[in-house]
């Protein structure tokens, strides 16, 4: 029994002293005074098919039917992309250099956006460094990571990053995403990435967009819309558009009603997460709507009725007169609703690069669509963050272009290519963040938001 506690007593302290080794190691060797990345973090426009090779809906459209789609893009571009992104969602910059068959991927972010805060002391940087190696098939595997001088197991590297991925509940689409990859090809000029969408992959996906117990939810704001956008009697002036207050507003008042009923009925229901729910329907169905995607394609008839129709003649939402802003809300509110801000705010810039290639199809690169995205933005965060005080809000005094978007009429639209870097060189600029500042000031005073 003795030699039993004594062994026991024994690991027990020998957990212990790993535990207070590995600390020591943490603080003395992962902060770093400087980061291993000082470039400035912009997203380059880079050559004429970068955007519409990153997002051509072509590929896109063929990767759903499931058809092999390849995306090759060149060492600048992946780099600009990481960059951006780095910048983006986690405030700090990046790097990636491409070699024969391997990639090197380097990442600075300031200690003090991390858990490691606490250890700022010794140094303000946090930079990660790690080496892959493309595989005959799959993905490429991780050879090495380091946290600043600390080297990191490549097992435990992964682990980490799949309970980060968990955490902001991106779980799923990641292993979608990772399991579509059939080969990765790098030289040091360019990498290749081939992938197949499994077919199963789009019902996982429509399950994740329109869960089953949110399809009720869905039904009756489908039946409020199509309430709201019916044609008015015979002999009465009939418009083909309708401003998207006249149609968001009373979307909320009802969404308000139904949540108050839902908490009264449980009695104990947590009436943000539930007012959270109804929102995210709302914004669902009217993104939808705005896109022209049919609900119907995404609930299936079964269990507890049909979705109800729209009129055969739709009218188009509207925001400040312009159907494409009402579409630019809607849609970065609903993304920003799920994936959350500083993502939205990166796909909305990278669909205006693609814009910009007017051989492509694109309008060319708009601020004022910016503002939209960032109004939508910060309004799709805002219906999850403080679900019951924007019912409230909205239900209340939400009868107003205004209301939701700013003023943008002296924003620049429209621009090429060749006349975006005239004028602002790059996104990242001084010149670019001058404008984003301006942006961001005026949808930041929105009624909606205060």
């Amino acid at each position: 029994m003795r030699g039993t506690v004594r062994l026991l007593s024994y690991l027990i302290g020998l957990a212990l002293a790993c535990v207070l080794a590995l600390a020591v190691l943490i603080v003395w060797r992962v902060p770093e005074r400087t980061p291993a990345v000082e470039k400035p973090a912009v997203m380059r426009m880079a050559d004429g098919g970068f955007s519409s090779r990153l997002l051509g809906r072509n590929d896109l459209m063929a990767a759903l039917r499931g058809q092999p789609v390849s995306l090759s893009l060149t060492g600048d571009e992946i780099d600009a992309v990481w960059q951006d992104l780095a910048r983006r969602m986690l405030a700090g910059a990046g790097d990636v250099s491409l070699d024969d068959g391997e990639a090197a991927v380097i990442l600075s972010m300031p200690l003090k956006r991390t858990p490691l805060r606490v250890l700022a002391f010794r140094g303000e940087w946090l930079n990660l460094r790690a080496q892959v190696r493309a595989e005959p098939e799959g993905l490429p595997r991780l050879v090495s990571v380091r946290l600043g001088r600390l080297p990191v197991p490549p097992w435990l590297a992964l682990w980490a990053s799949q309970r980060v991925v968990a955490h902001y509940e991106l779980d799923e689409v990641a292993d979608m995403a990772l399991s579509s990859v059939r080969s990765v090809r790098i030289s040091p000029l360019k990498a290749e990435v081939t992938a197949l969408w499994r077919g199963d992959f789009n019902t996982r996906l429509l399950s994740m967009l329109v869960p089953t117990e949110d399809h009720e939810r869905l039904r009756a704001y489908q039946r409020r819309l199509a309430d709201l956008t019916r044609p008015p009697p015979p002999g009465t002036m009939y418009r083909a558009d309708v401003a998207l207050p006249a149609v968001i507003r009373p979307m909320f008042e009802e969404a308000r009603q139904r949540s108050l009923a839902q908490v009264v009925a449980g009695g104990t229901a947590d009436s943000e997460q539930v007012a959270a729910r109804e929102n995210r329907a709302v914004l669902l169905v009217l993104a939808l709507y705005a896109g022209q995607v049919p609900l119907e394609r995404l609930i299936p008839p079964s269990g507890g009725g049909r979705v109800a129709a729209l009129p055969s003649r739709p009218r188009i939402l509207t925001l400040q007169g312009r159907p494409d802003f009402a579409q630019h809300f809607l849609l970065s509110a609903l993304l920003a609703n799920d994936m959350g801000g500083r993502l939205t705010d990166a796909v909305g810039v990278y669909k205006e690069m693609m814009d910009t290639r007017r051989d492509h199809g694109g309008s060319g690169f708009s601020f004022n669509d910016l503002a939209a995205d960032r109004a939508g933005n910060r309004f799709g965060q805002r219906a999850r963050q403080a679900p019951v005080a924007l019912q409230a809000r909205v239900a209340e005094h939400g009868d107003r272009d205004d209301f939701f978007m700013p003023a943008v009429g002296d924003l620049p639209q429209f621009l090429s290519d060749q006349d975006f870097k005239r004028l602002y060189g790059q996104v990242g600029s001084d010149a670019y963040n001058a404008v984003m500042r301006e942006i961001d000031r005026r949808v930041n005073a929105l009624p909606v938001l205060n």
